[in-house]
């Protein structure tokens, strides 16, 4: 497993700002954690190849147009049915076109721990701005219950009262320098928070 760009950006995206949802600050940001050029990189510097199970709380969003399952977006398992991801990566399109990959590792081997599942409704945060990603969250509701075993499971989530500092870690599919091809395995990547409320 690699930490990468595209689902890293998602992914971080996705539970920073729930996490960010569930404090006292309604507006905290982790922009900062992350430095990206253009939401479509597939890379994040740093990373290092995890442990087959180690982030079993993330899925694969893939786009099925054009006859094949190709790797769009990364997101978390937030409970049987639910998934949190990024708005920008569902935003414009129809459900249809995706479908959810829990218990991925290496996308390039069936592993038998994958539970594929189509997705019923994306639920995009009402104040997502595209122009500048603020609020870029979505739900996605999937047709049917994944199965939780050692290598599905839902994200833990922090209490109401809680209040996030410290680090947090990214994680996806991709390269872990500059200019490489994205990888097929898994990976995380740690990065200080550093929160600006508005």
């Amino acid at each position: 497993m690699f930490k990468f760009g595209v689902t890293i950006v998602v992914f971080a995206a996705a539970v920073v700002v729930v996490v960010a949802a569930a404090t006292p600050y309604p507006n905290i940001k982790a922009h900062q954690c992350m430095q990206k050029s253009h939401i479509n990189e597939s890379k994040v510097v740093g990373g290092e190849v995890v442990t087959r199970g180690e982030t079993p709380y993330l899925i694969s969003l893939q786009d099925n147009r054009w006859g094949g399952e190709r790797h769009y977006c990364g997101g978390a398992i937030y409970n049987s049915h639910t998934i949190i991801t990024a708005a920008h990566c569902v935003v414009a399109f129809n459900t249809d076109i995706f479908q959810v990959v829990a218990g991925e590792y290496d996308r390039s081997v069936t592993e038998g721990s994958e539970q594929k599942v189509g997705v019923s409704q994306a639920i995009v945060h009402p104040n997502y701005d595209s122009s500048t990603y603020e609020n870029d969250i979505a739900l996605l509701k999937l047709k049917h219950d994944l199965t939780f075993n050692e290598y599905v499971q839902p994200i833990q989530m922090p209490t109401k009262n809680t209040v996030v500092s410290g680090m947090c870690m990214v994680a996806g599919w991709g390269a872990n320098v500059e200019l490489v091809k994205q990888r097929k395995v898994t990976g995380e990547l740690d990065c200080i928070l550093k929160w600006k409320t508005t």
